[in-house]
């Protein structure tokens, strides 16, 4: 009997290797060195609202793409399903799925791979962390101010992924809907009138000619 496909969760840190792997279990996330765990629970769809459902669509069709959505807008779920959908798709072939998600560090691997085992019981999920260097979860734009640039430096990191779609809520309806689960930030712009006397700006002026005079001080102490 063939073995139920897993989960892998890494950590992705730019130290050496941890050799430290975190059971996914509810009742201890510090354990070292355990057995993956067996299943224990229902394939049960998990539910998505609107939104998230246009977020996971072309990944679940099995495209290469990357996921862009507002903090507590439910990215990890949103993944979670995708998983789902290509682990039973590797069952239904008779195949053994594996799937790797990497994260930026250890604490958030922890907390993500209990995510997954809390979505995905029927499959065995693994935490371990080790010498991985991967992305960071924002795009970003390396800096550029201007449009163009930062454009292009997202087009380079998703040619670098082979990722065909750039995945975000645009639909009117879901746009709304997301609204309603998320607290986008207001920005706004306000004048800050000069100081006459600036005293924070005189005391770290004072602080580095007193460093400047030691310095010079000190060196001359040492000359031959």
């Amino acid at each position: 009997m063939a073995s139920p496909p897993s989960v892998g969760m890494v950590s992705t840190t730019l130290g050496k290797m941890k050799g430290m792997r975190h059971e996914t279990s509810k009742h201890s996330w510090a354990r070292k060195n355990q057995e993956d765990l067996g299943t224990n629970g229902d394939d049960v769809d998990i539910s998505l609202r609107g939104y998230q459902e246009e977020l996971a669509k072309e990944g679940c069709e099995g495209k290469n793409v990357i996921v862009v959505a507002p903090t507590n807008s439910g990215k990890t779920r949103v993944a979670c399903r995708i998983m789902q959908v290509h682990l039973r798709q590797k069952t239904a072939e008779q195949k053994n799925g594996r799937i790797l998600f990497l994260v930026e560090n250890e604490a958030l691997a922890i907390q993500q791979g209990e995510v997954c085992a809390e979505r995905l019981p029927t499959y065995r999920t693994k935490v371990f962390s080790g010498n991985i260097v991967g992305l960071t979860a924002s795009l970003g734009v390396a800096g550029k101010t201007e449009w163009d640039s930062g454009v292009n430096h997202m087009k380079k990191i998703m040619a670098n992924m082979d990722a065909k779609v750039l995945c975000t809520v645009r639909k009117p309806e879901t746009i709304e809907e997301l609204k309603l689960y998320v607290n986008p930030p207001v920005e706004e712009l306000l004048p800050v009138p000069g100081r006459h006397v600036d005293l924070f700006k005189n005391a770290v002026e004072k602080i580095a000619k007193n460093m400047f005079d030691y310095m010079a001080q000190a060196s001359g102490q040492f000359r031959i």
